[in-house]
């Protein structure tokens, strides 16, 4: 017997979840970039520069941890309408951040962080190349989109993404366009590795709960297909708004 006629249902069922998961990852990448621009102590060093603990360090864990959960999310909505469409959401707005912070007048453009903006650029650069690439790839290879795959595919990149700028970039081409510091910077590449487990942690702790509710099989939606689409719309409002006028 076909299940079809229940997978709006049983995909905003889920949703909820899955947004808070998104929520928090986002407000803990908040954290740590406030963290590391606004609290200072004196680092603890264990063994030199290179295993030195401090402010950074402490914004490394917890940044990663929640670049963990927000982009498991944005890569798990390929899996169904109600997160793809959070996910298109979010593009836009960014779009629409970078296109009005250009065309804003200058007292606007003073009030903006440049580090802010560099790493929002750097991110929103990223997350628009993930869905691009996403949506290239998932109708060949739809097993890549299941929320534990794209867990352990989340983790490899992130934990390239580490290394990649802990070991060879800061070291031996540059720090942030400045001269390469020369060592490797291991107390946050340690940092970083154990915000990743956390946040792993937490994801799989969410799958399986959402496993145990029957959520084991979702269906890939067709991001250039509108069928259906104000059907998933309105289910994911109308039960969203149910779900949490329950808390």
């Amino acid at each position: 017997m076909s299940h079809e006629p229940h997978r709006p249902t049983t995909q905003v069922r889920e949703f909820p979840s899955k947004l808070a998961m998104l929520a928090l990852g986002a407000a803990l990448i908040i954290f740590a970039t406030w963290f590391s621009s606004y609290v200072a102590f004196e680092p603890i060093a264990l063994a030199g520069d290179a295993w030195a603990f401090g402010p950074r360090e402490v914004a490394h864990l917890f940044g990663f941890m929640g670049c963990v959960l927000a982009a498991w999310f944005c890569g798990n909505s390929f899996n169904t309408w109600p997160t793809l469409i959070v996910s298109l959401v979010m593009g836009a707005i960014g779009i629409g951040l970078v296109v009005y912070a250009s065309l804003a007048p200058r007292e606007i453009k003073d009030l903006i962080n440049p580090k802010v903006a560099e790493a929002f650029l750097y991110v929103l650069y990223y997350y628009l190349l993930g869905c691009g690439a996403g949506c290239a790839i998932r109708k060949q290879s739809r097993w890549l989109f299941q929320p534990r795959r794209m867990l352990i595919i989340t983790a490899i990149f992130l934990a390239f993404v580490s290394i990649g700028w802990e070991v060879y970039t800061q070291p031996f081409e540059h720090v942030y366009q400045k001269p390469p510091r020369g060592y490797v910077q291991f107390a946050q590449v340690l940092c970083d590795f154990v915000g990743i487990a956390i946040g792993c942690t937490l994801v799989n702790h969410l799958i399986r709960r959402l496993e145990s509710q029957g959520f084991t099989n979702p269906t890939t939606p067709d991001c250039t297909s509108t069928h259906g689409f104000a059907k998933e719309l309105w289910a994911m409002v109308s039960m969203t708004a149910a779900r949490f006028r329950q808390l």
